[in-house]
């Protein structure tokens, strides 16, 4: 019964160690050819920074962290700066996801992921923000035209697997998606300099 109770305790504590989060991405051009994402991640107890690694495939660009755990007293913020080579001259649009693992480069170990997207030349830092929740700047398409905020100047739209599959400009608050098949979308879009994503349900009549 004891043996038992440890093991329960011991698992308990694994598992809040492994509790890390990512709370905010920011990408800024560090010259005409180099990018920086900046990385903000909470956890519960002590962790290190490790390594890093990416991939760029067509405009997707993913960043992968890795950190171990440390030991100590807690810790609110861990800041990674990882810098990248991209040309901020040319006009693009890229989509970027961001994935935190824990101890090991393994899908078992993933501990958070946070994607958007954003477009060069910078006017500025761009923070990245992921909500998959209902937003009050946008209603559900109705017949195939998606509401949205006049304020919001122009919208990405993605597939459910994160697909950039083409952007929109804000026509007195109406975005027509009739040419899209009914399903679920990932739309992403600027408001005051903060990028956010949201999921929309296309289901025309």
């Amino acid at each position: 019964m004891k043996t038992a109770i440890f093991l329960l305790l011991c698992l308990l504590s694994l598992q809040k160690i492994s509790a890390l989060n990512i709370v905010q991405v920011s990408v800024s051009n560090v010259s005409e050819k180099l990018i920086n994402v900046s990385l903000n991640t909470e956890a519960v107890e002590l962790y290190y920074f490790d390594s890093w690694q990416y991939s760029i495939s067509e405009n997707t660009i993913t960043i992968e962290a890795l950190f171990i755990p440390g030991f100590g007293s807690n810790i609110a913020y861990l800041n990674n700066n990882f810098q990248l080579p991209i040309n901020t001259t040319q006009t693009e649009i890229y989509h970027l996801v961001v994935k935190a693992y824990y101890t090991f480069y393994k899908s078992e170990n993933l501990q958070d992921m946070i994607e958007g997207a954003f477009s060069t030349p910078f006017s500025g830092i761009v923070v990245l923000s992921d909500s998959t929740l209902a937003s009050a700047d946008f209603v559900n398409p109705i017949n195939g035209e998606l509401l949205i905020d006049t304020k919001i100047r122009c919208v990405w739209i993605f597939d459910i697997n994160g697909k950039y599959i083409g952007n929109f400009k804000n026509r007195n608050g109406k975005i027509t998606l009739q040419n899209y098949e009914d399903g679920i979308y990932l739309v992403g879009y600027f408001k005051q300099q903060r990028y956010t994503t949201m999921k929309i349900i296309l289901k025309k009549q």
